[in-house]
């Protein structure tokens, strides 16, 4: 009878399972920034099975999703000055879902991130424009002094 051979990836599948915690250690000693760049370029190339996984996960998670959603809104609302003009705003929001509604994938974006590790915006008119979906992606929560200004 001929031997079978696992492949590496089944051997390193395996060995995973069965050192956890020696999994975990070599992970964690890892640089973080070369992680966090390997995942990002396995995610951009396995994007329906990210999206599945991802739809996955909300489904099974349903309350982790609503405190996400929660939060969110709370960032928005202590971020909201009282001269703030929310018709404005308002408006700003429906123009992108029109957009959308004639195909053009768009998000309202705020320029300066409402929360960030090195400086936090306002949800104010003056801080929206209207990005196409993948040029928001692509900007994520970053901002920088000498950014392009990119108003819509």
């Amino acid at each position: 009878m001929a031997k079978m051979y696992a492949s590496s990836a089944e051997k390193v599948r395996i060995w995973r399972e069965n050192n956890p915690e020696a999994h975990r250690a070599h992970i964690a000693s890892r640089d973080k920034d070369a992680l966090r760049a390997a995942q990002k370029r396995w995610r951009d190339k396995n994007v329906q099975r990210e999206r599945a996984r991802a739809s996955q996960w909300a489904k099974a998670n349903p309350e982790a999703v609503a405190l996400s959603a929660s939060r969110r809104r709370a960032q928005h609302r202590l971020a909201t000055p009282a001269w703030a003009d929310n018709l404005l705003m308002r408006d700003i929001y429906k123009l992108a879902s029109i957009y959308r509604e004639y195909c053009f994938p768009v998000e309202v974006d705020h320029i300066v991130p409402l929360k960030s590790s090195t400086v936090c915006g306002l949800h104010t008119q003056a801080n929206l424009q209207i990005l196409p979906s993948v040029d928001n992606s692509r900007k994520g929560n970053h901002w920088w002094p000498d950014m392009p200004e990119t108003h819509t």
